[in-house]
């Protein structure tokens, strides 16, 4: 969990450089959204996480034995499919001579969407042949009729 509070806490970052270096007169609007979608994606990775550690915290949270953290995990892999789009539109616009960008902060978004991609999807992937092998659904944790 501290992990993605801190993963959108270098998307904010990221955002903010970016903002700094594009130039007052780009007229790339696909530059100017993709961007914001960074700002709004960070914030709902922290917004996530915190409520998810405060609910720990407290005590009072729904078991973790049924789907809510393979749910948590499949909405982390789906928003960091969005991030991946996001950085390379943000890249393939900040290549242009329009709106230059001399930052590495496209380069760390990259990478961070992809490392989401490949952690979550993979821990997706296991977490569903495991359920299948041992015949249960896999965000449910029920046996399946089916098998």
């Amino acid at each position: 969990m501290g992990f993605l509070f801190i993963i959108g806490v270098l998307l904010i970052v990221c955002y903010f450089d970016i903002d700094k270096n594009v130039k007052k007169n780009c007229t790339s609007d696909k530059l100017r959204d993709a961007n914001t979608g960074l700002l709004v994606i960070g914030m709902i990775f922290i917004s996530i996480t915190t409520g998810k550690m405060m609910c720990n915290w407290k005590c009072d949270c729904p078991s973790e034995s049924g789907g809510s953290s393979k749910l948590y995990i499949a909405f982390v892999f789906v928003l960091s499919i969005v991030l991946l789009t996001l950085s390379s539109i943000i890249k393939a616009e900040g290549a242009g001579k329009s709106c230059p960008l001399n930052t590495k902060s496209t380069d760390t978004i990259l990478g961070l969407s992809i490392c989401l991609i490949i952690l979550s999807g993979g821990y997706l992937g296991y977490s569903a042949y495991l359920s299948f092998q041992t015949g249960g659904m896999m965000f449910t944790g029920v046996k399946s009729s089916l098998m």
